[in-house]
């Protein structure tokens, strides 16, 4: 009787943390909002970006305006990750096939690995041809 009480003293405590951290999370996300300007590409600092987005930040034109510039090279950016770090897991994933030997757990891990990086991509690949369906003359030229 006394663990379950204790159970359930630690399970309420638990959930009251978790809400603690989403509502300071929240707090953050909203103090944040408040300091960083908004208004325009324009504000950024263009030493992050490149030049062509910082020049287009007042363009009224949706395919040339600087917002529409930076979801494609942030598109792009993702993509590249993505990339390396499929090469990267399947790697991984081949040596640890490769150094198995008789270990049947570690081939096992192995295989599910590389099948969730190719069930990854093919997630991913399909997120980007959906994009180049949805929007008008596609993203990506």
């Amino acid at each position: 009787m006394l663990l379950h009480v204790i159970g359930e003293w630690f399970i309420l405590e638990y959930r009251m943390i978790k809400k603690q951290t989403l509502v300071l999370g929240i707090m953050a996300m909203l103090g944040l909002a408040a300091v960083i300007p908004s208004s325009s590409a324009r504000a950024l600092e263009c030493s992050v970006l490149p030049d062509s987005i910082c020049k287009a930040a007042n363009e009224k034109d949706l395919e040339k305006s600087g917002t529409w510039l930076l979801l494609i090279y942030a598109i792009n950016i993702l993509t590249v990750a993505i990339g390396v770090v499929a090469v990267a897991m399947i790697a991984f994933a081949s040596f640890m096939y490769t150094t198995a030997g008789g270990n049947a757990e570690q081939t096992k891990k192995a295989i599910e690995m590389i099948r969730n990086v190719v069930i990854a991509l093919v997630i991913y690949a399909m997120m980007w041809a959906l994009l180049q369906w949805l929007v008008p003359g596609g993203i990506f030229k």
